[in-house]
């Protein structure tokens, strides 16, 4: 980066510059880590149909049967104290209905435990149909109560459980009928090192003015039994106090659903998520669980009620975003740099600065549409249209369309700022030091990669969706203004800015315009064949095929990393570290530059960490590329780059078991070694004077 620009003792020009780019690359940064953490909440759909009522849909959804009256319990709910006490050293079988009187039963060693242990045997287990109700189970709690087919539990209370509470449909004999209802009227269940109730069987449970407190999962459905089943879990006027893992989990294959209906969380902050989704299984192994659909937690203050919005699935959200980002940025990108090529450079930068930052502030502001959608309590609804839903998938949808077109004029701002501006500056400053400044540009973006997910996760947890969007919109503005002014200073102090080299040919047909005017296609050649003409095209096209790699710390490796059971604090701290790398190398690129040459630093030390070999072979680009088609070619660059990346996303779509992990890091390496081997090719191939003359900037030499 330059930070200072001295020329025949004038006033200094440049001291804003790196501000500048801070500035740009934290609101790309930090508006990037938003989206792909802040996972907006489905809206309530419209009222069901009989026949949308008999098929629910798949996931998490509003109720799709009534709910019990009441009000959800108090976050401090305080257990009954028992009327007498019994160990139970034997299991009981419960055949009829029976009212405990507020009884406590607690398993003795034969039974069971207080902790996990699948070897523990239930203290009761109910035959179909039975209903118990005012009992208490102490602790040991063993595996609690198994009800064989459907049951009824009223107002039945845990004070520590073991392996779980309770598990619905255990019987092999019944638990295939998909008529089975298992419901728990009012009770309460503490202390559970996993999950309170696990459905087995098919059918659904339904948990009615329930309060859990410090549990892993409030409701299961068995992710791993030897038989499985399409589940329903219903819980209506509930509390769910943290510390906790999830309300829910369900098996996402196997069609289950969640209808959630007043659900209160206390402690919200810790608790992680509201449903977590497992790729159900026969095989015993919960190693496959794939992701989790985060809670719009920070919208539900402690003691706040949800009331049937939940989110629309985080990752898939993100994907798509992503998706739709990276197919505009690799369409667009070329015309983009084609479209900078042709303006003057204040024209140009000015325009994309209002556009990513427009675009930015204007999608923040269609989330917060979003999100009043379905923070309100009016439901819009005529001719059978539920406008509340229809203003929320219009609003969403241009929040990530405007998203995109704000990635694609991001692209074109850095294109500008680390390709081009800094280019001409070092020209005008010291030609020996462009090393030094595109190293100091890659270590600002890496310290805004390191600065973006702590702002992102601060604001978020502490202010809340609406907040952050809001402070989004409002800093993009005033970012806006801050950037123009300093750049507009930038443009008219350093002359040489405001003039564009053109390189004559001999070929006189070259000079002047064509009165034909060129179609797409044609326009698409013209601009690969001007990236092929390149001599840097073989260490350029290198440099992409990196892209195709898994492991790059992206989401990817980030879901691969939980489903093994990694913590998010170790995960965090390997994403920060790999930053920290990418800055190391970029300070260490500069010395070694100056040392052994920009072609020997990029073959020498690419191994010891890649963005080695992207300023190596970044910096020839900008040396060997004529000025008039700069942005064009960095434009196509960044379009293979994302076409890459894209085709690593659909691999890991169509892989997407941890089991097949491994195969993606062997397709990684592979397009790495051939990424490495088109370097070597660039390094020693010939390359023709003729082509050299016509397509390449003679003012530097890095032979």
């Amino acid at each position: 980066m330059i930070c200072s620009y001295r020329k025949n003792n004038k006033k200094n020009t440049m001291h804003i510059y790196c501000f500048i780019n801070i500035i740009l690359l934290l609101v790309s940064n930090v508006y990037t880590e938003s989206t792909q953490k802040l996972e907006i909440p489905k809206a309530a759909a419209a009222p069901a149909s009989k026949a949308t009522t008999d098929a629910p849909p798949t996931g998490v959804s509003p109720p799709t049967t009534a709910a019990a009256g009441g009000a959800a319990p108090p976050c401090d709910e305080k257990f009954p104290t028992p009327t007498s006490s019994e160990v139970v050293n034997a299991t009981e079988n419960v055949t009829k209905d029976t009212d405990y009187g507020m009884k406590r039963l607690s398993a003795g060693p034969a039974v069971g435990g207080t902790t996990v242990n699948e070897k523990d045997q239930p203290i009761l287990t109910l035959e179909p149909g039975v209903t118990v109700s005012n009992l208490i189970i102490g602790s040991p709690g063993a595996k609690g109560i198994w009800c064989k087919g459907s049951c009824t539990l009223k107002n039945v209370w845990w004070e520590k459980v073991g392996t779980h509470a309770a598990g619905f449909g255990t019987d092999p004999k019944s638990w295939a009928n998909a008529g089975n209802k298992y419901v728990v009227d009012g009770g309460g269940a503490q202390d559970a090192p996993d999950k309170i109730f696990i459905q087995q069987g098919a059918g659904t449970t339904t948990l009615n003015n329930f309060y859990a407190h410090n549990a892993s999962k409030l409701l299961q459905s068995c992710g791993d039994c030897p038989t499985q089943f399409k589940r329903n879990l219903v819980i209506n006027n509930s509390t769910f106090q943290g510390p906790g893992l999830s309300v829910t989990a369900i098996n996402s294959n196997l069609g289950d659903t969640v209808s959630l209906n007043n659900l209160k969380l206390c402690d919200s902050k810790d608790i992680k998520a509201v449903c977590q989704d497992y790729q159900g299984n026969t095989n015993y192994d919960q190693k496959n669980a794939v992701n989790f659909m985060q809670s719009a937690l920070e919208n539900v203050k402690p003691g706040q009620p949800m009331t049937g919005k939940e989110k629309l699935g985080g990752i898939r959200l993100v994907a798509i975003n992503q998706l739709i980002e990276g197919f505009s940025s690799m369409v667009l990108s070329p015309f983009v740099g084609t479209w900078l090529d042709t303006k003057n450079r204040l024209t140009g930068v000015l325009t994309v600065l209002l556009v990513n930052n427009g675009c930015v502030a204007a999608s923040a502001a269609l989330l917060v549409i979003c999100l009043s959608v379905l923070g309100s309590k009016m439901d819009i609804t005529k001719e059978g249209i539920n406008y509340n839903v229809l203003i929320y998938y219009v609003a969403l949808g241009m929040s990530i369309t405007l998203c995109a077109l704000s990635k694609c004029a991001s692209d074109g701002e850095k294109m500008l700022f680390t390709k081009d501006w800094i280019f001409v500056l070092n020209k005008q400053d010291d030609p020996e030091k462009l090393s030094t400044h595109n190293a100091r540009l890659t270590a600002i973006d890496q310290c805004a990669q390191l600065l973006a997910p702590l702002m992102t996760g601060y604001f978020l947890l502490y202010l809340g969706y609406m907040t952050t969007c809001l402070l989004i919109v409002i800093w993009n503005v005033l970012s806006w203004t801050i950037e123009r002014y300093f750049l507009l200073q930038t443009y008219t102090q350093v002359k040489e800015l405001a003039i564009k080299d053109r390189k004559i040919v001999d070929d006189p047909d070259k000079n002047v315009s064509h009165l034909r005017e060129k179609s797409s296609c044609e326009k698409v050649l013209s601009v690969l064949q001007n990236y092929t003409a390149q001599k840097v095209f073989p260490a350029a096209f290198g440099l992409a095929l990196l892209y195709m790699t898994v492991l790059g710390f992206d989401g990817i490796v980030i879901s691969y990393g939980k489903s093994q059971k990694l913590g998010d604090d170790l995960l965090g701290i390997l994403r920060s570290a790999a930053s920290f790398m990418g800055i190391c190398g970029a300070v260490f690129y500069a010395v070694a530059e100056r040392i052994l040459g920009i072609r020997i630093t990029g073959i020498a030390f690419a191994r010891i960490g890649l963005w080695m070999a992207d300023l190596s072979i970044t910096q020839i680009m900008q040396q060997s590329i004529i000025e008039e088609k700069r942005n064009e070619i960095f434009g196509t660059q960044n379009a293979l780059c994302k076409l890459f990346s894209m085709l690593k996303d659909m691999c890991a779509i169509m892989l997407p078991d941890p089991r097949t992990f491994g195969l993606l890091v062997i397709m990684s390496m592979i397009f790495v070694i051939l990424g490495y081997l088109h370097y070597i090719y660039f390094l020693i191939k010939p390359f023709s004077s003729s082509r050299q003359e016509k397509f390449c900037d003679p003012v530097y030499s890095y032979e």
